[in-house]
């Protein structure tokens, strides 16, 4: 199984980290957050930033209680970005089950939006936010990658 070390997952989120707050910071800000691509264990890839325009759009993804909307995606294998709002009371995550391994979004809080991206090769992926007893309680969904 591939693993990626914690220093390594934490100098490539701060990398990202640090450039899109001087975009965000061009930009005049918001509330959004950045957050790195996750590795692919597949296929052995490690987090790299990704250039403009190299996914075909981000898809939305909306969090309450207790659901995530959609809760059926379909994307093309790839570099994958996910737009997420939490419209609900409490904080929430989006997690993608990539070979046992939960690649998920920081916490989101409410009222607030976040970017989530990662790499995805063809197959079916099951979502869910890992708060405690949030998939109980109905977030969960999929993702067909084709």
């Amino acid at each position: 199984m591939f693993k990626v070390s914690f220093l390594h997952t934490r100098i490539a989120s701060l990398a990202l980290l640090l450039l899109f707050s001087g975009l965000l910071a061009a930009c005049g800000g918001d509330n959004s957050t950045a957050t790195p691509s996750a590795p692919n264990p597949a296929a052995g890839t490690t987090p790299t930033a990704a250039s403009a325009g190299s996914n075909s759009g981000a898809i939305a993804v909306t969090l309450a209680e207790f659901s995530i909307a959609p809760a059926a995606i379909t994307v093309p294998a790839g570099h994958v970005t996910f737009n997420l709002t939490n419209s609900g009371k409490y904080p929430h995550n989006f997690g993608v089950m990539v070979n046992g391994t939960n690649m998920k979004s920081p916490n989101v809080a409410p009222g607030a939006s976040a970017t989530f991206a990662l790499d995805l090769t063809a197959g079916t992926y099951d979502t869910l936010c890992d708060l405690p007893g949030h998939k109980g309680k109905g977030m969960v969904g999929t993702i067909v990658v084709q």
